[in-house]
This record gives C-alpha cells, sequence and structure tokens, in this order.
C-alpha cells in the first residue's frame, strides 16, 4: 500500500463521507457510527481503481492533505445539502397541512433522525422516503458523487462563494414547493372554515368549535385519501430537479 493510495482513498472516503452525512435514510440516528464508516470504506474501495486510473495527486505536506480533505468534505457535504433542502419542502407542506386541520399541537418522533415532526409531514416524509429507495435515489446519489470525481479531480476543487447565494435561492424555492404541496389542504380548510363561519351566522347557538373541529379532520383525511396517490409524480419530479440542481452545481460552481 503506497502512500498515494492512501492519500486517494482519504480524499475519496472525505467527499463520500460528506455526502452520506446529510443523505436520506443513510444519514438516520437508527444506523450506527461503526456502519456508516463501514459502508463508506468499502464504497471507497469500490471506486478506487476507477479514480486512480483518473487521478494523480501531489501533495506534499499534512497541512495541504488536510486542507484538500476539508474541501472534498464540502463538495460532498454541498450535493447532500441540496436533497435536505429539497426534503425540508416536504416537512413544511406536512406543517401547513397540520395547522389547516389542527393538528399543528400534535407532534410524533421522526425515527431517522429522533426529531419531533408534524403528524403530516411524518406521513410525507415516510412517503418520499419509500419512493427515494423505490426509485434507486440512492444509487443515483453513489453514481452523482463518482461523476464529480471525474468532473473535480481530487485535490483539485475549489470552493465557490458564490454557491452561498445558490443555495438561498433554493431555500425559496423549497418554500414555494411546500407551499404547493400543500395548496389543495389549505384551499379546503378555508372552503369550510368560510362554510362554517356561515353557519354561525345562521344558527348562533350552535357550537361551531366543536362541530369545526372534526369536520376539518373529516375533510382532512378525505382530501389525503383522494391526493396521496398524485403525490408519487410530484415527489419523483422534486427528486428529478435535485438531481438536476446537482449537475448544473457542479458544472458551474467547482
Amino acid at each position: 500500500m503506497t502512500l498515494q493510495f492512501v492519500i486517494l482513498l482519504g480524499l475519496i472516503f472525505a467527499r463520500i463521507s460528506g455526502l452520506f452525512a446529510l443523505m436520506p435514510v443513510f444519514s438516520s440516528k437508527n444506523i450506527t457510527a461503526k456502519v456508516k464508516v463501514g459502508i463508506l470504506f468499502f464504497i471507497a474501495l469500490a471506486i478506487m481503481p476507477v479514480i486512480t486510473l483518473l487521478t494523480t495527486v501531489e501533495i506534499n505536506s499534512f497541512i495541504e492533505f488536510a486542507y484538500h480533505l476539508i474541501v472534498e468534505f464540502i463538495i460532498g457535504l454541498s450535493f447532500g445539502l441540496i436533497i435536505v433542502l429539497y426534503l425540508s419542502s416536504i416537512y413544511l407542506a406536512g406543517a401547513l397541512v397540520d395547522r389547516n386541520m389542527g393538528f399543528s399541537m400534535v407532534n410524533v418522533i421522526n425515527p431517522m433522525d429522533e426529531s419531533s415532526m408534524p403528524v403530516s409531514a411524518n406521513l410525507y416524509y415516510m412517503f418520499a422516503m419509500l419512493i427515494f429507495l423505490f426509485t434507486d435515489g440512492h444509487h443515483i446519489m453513489i453514481r452523482a458523487i463518482v461523476t464529480s470525481m471525474e468532473t473535480i479531480p481530487l485535490g483539485g476543487g475549489q470552493i465557490n462563494p458564490l454557491l452561498a447565494m445558490d443555495f438561498v435561492e433554493l431555500i425559496s424555492q423549497a418554500f414555494i414547493i411546500g407551499v404547493q404541496l400543500a395548496a389543495p389542504f389549505i384551499v379546503a380548510i378555508l372552503v369550510a372554515n368560510i362554510i362554517l363561519g356561515m353557519l354561525s351566522k345562521a344558527m348562533p347557538g350552535m357550537n361551531v368549535f366543536m362541530i369545526g373541529m372534526p369536520f376539518k379532520i373529516f375533510i382532512g383525511l378525505t382530501l389525503f385519501s383522494l391526493i396521496m396517490p398524485k403525490y408519487y409524480a410530484s415527489f419523483i419530479q422534486l427528486y428529478e430537479s435535485a438531481y438536476k440542481y446537482m449537475y448544473d452545481m457542479l458544472v458551474n460552481y467547482f
């Protein structure tokens, strides 16, 4: 095992670990750190023969090696952050749905990272993760990081400060997508509130609060059963947008 081999393996491991630190499913706390490190190590070994033919790295000091490790980790982290920001639109959609249905006071524990999240957001997130695995999203992510090594040679990447502005724009896009996903529920519950308001004016003695809560939940659950099959195509389009954004970032910023 030569020094060149160790340097290349370390740089490959750093870039892959940056991606897997934020990649859906793999970043879950349910997977132990030893298992994560083992998977990353074997993926790096599997990629090694291809990268060795494409890359030669000249590093003359430990400080230079540490600098390149940090740069490679940030490059991989940028790819994972794109997926995280797109998935945050699903969290936002679930929060908006729960707020309108009256579930905003009820939270559940997300098994992926043990955080507290709305009920609808948890349902959306699990559905999105199933689609991610079903469409081989994890394979696409690994293929993207390998392609990045062919486009950006190991040890040759540089961080463009303009990338931060692009992520700010991506956050605004995620907000818009989240509102679009929750729009049917927002409109339906708004109509339900208008109907309840008209009933309260027509029958002042009626307890609108006691009737309104189950009525809005019924409207929301009925809408869930009608719309959830349509979300499959929406989530596929969401992932395709994320993959396209990764390619654009790879071409324009590194």
